[in-house]
């Protein structure tokens, strides 16, 4: 009985490692595409003039929230049409990565 959930825990610990990469990329990818272009989200909410760990966790944030299906709809201005197809495509793995734990 021990051992199999000792198995179980380290199974739920991998899949959370696993999901915080994922979520560590999206939240990454969204930050450079926020700097990337002029009138991007990043650039035109001033998120780049506050510290880096300021600017990390608001992007963790967005892209968890891109993860969770009945999420609040975090305050970003997608100001591009690059930005805008980058939420969708975030909103689409977050529904895939969510219907893997039902």
């Amino acid at each position: 009985a021990d051992s199999q959930l000792l198995l179980l825990t380290v199974a739920v610990v991998k899949l959370a490692v696993a999901l915080f990469f994922v979520i560590h990329f999206f939240a990454c990818a969204w930050y450079a595409i926020g700097i990337s272009k002029v009138g991007g989200w990043a650039k035109e909410t001033e998120l780049v003039s506050k510290s880096f760990v300021y600017r990390y966790v608001t992007c963790f944030q967005w892209a968890m929230q891109m993860f969770h299906p009945a999420r609040p709809r975090a305050e970003m201005v997608e100001g591009t049409n690059f930005e805008r197809m980058f939420e969708l495509l975030g909103t689409m793995c977050g529904l895939v990565i969510s219907s893997l734990f039902i």
